[in-house]
């Protein structure tokens, strides 16, 4: 779980509530990484679900987004 004391630019932008299957992250400086449960995920970092992965995000305002099958989803800015 990456760790955000918004000292060095990361913004959080939410965590995964829901997982299955493979599902990995690119974070911003391009380093992938598989998810898990709980993972925090930050503004830049991009979802990559395959083809039996799926998951589903928690945003900080309590908002869900759900991630399906063979998907590519950015984080960009979140708007309140």
């Amino acid at each position: 779980m990456m760790v955000d004391d918004n000292t060095h630019g990361i913004h959080p932008m939410g965590t995964v509530v829901d997982l299955h299957g493979v599902v990995a992250i690119i974070g911003s400086k391009g380093v992938r990484r598989i998810l898990k449960l709980g993972d925090m995920l930050n503004e830049g970092d991009t979802v990559v679900t395959g083809d039996e992965g799926d998951m589903t995000i928690g945003l900080t305002d309590g908002t869900t987004i759900k991630v399906g099958h063979d998907s590519e989803v950015t984080l960009d800015t979140f708007l309140s």
